[in-house]
């Protein structure tokens, strides 16, 4: 997969708003936690927790894999550019 730095950027926003509404979810749901009494909603909600941790990793994940995408693909180009300019 090729992006140019327009499609970069705009994929690497959306995943720090997913990542930032996860955080957010998973605040909120350990404050919910604190105050609830009944022991099968807590569970429910460790779950929630556990989910959104998950989600968390794999998007983390997504954008390392990205950025190393794109910086192999900024080393080849320059790598081409490079071999190019030999030639001459």
């Amino acid at each position: 997969m090729d992006f140019n730095i327009k499609e970069y950027e705009s994929l690497m926003a959306g995943l720090e708003a997913r990542e930032e509404k996860i955080i957010r979810l998973i605040e909120q749901t350990l404050r919910s936690i604190s105050q609830e009494t009944k022991a099968s909603r807590v569970e429910k909600s460790l779950k929630e927790i556990f989910q959104g941790w998950h989600t968390l990793q794999e998007t983390r994940q997504l954008q390392n894999r990205i950025e190393r995408m794109m910086d192999s693909q900024a080393k080849n180009e320059t790598k081409s550019k490079v071999k190019v300019l030999e030639k001459y």
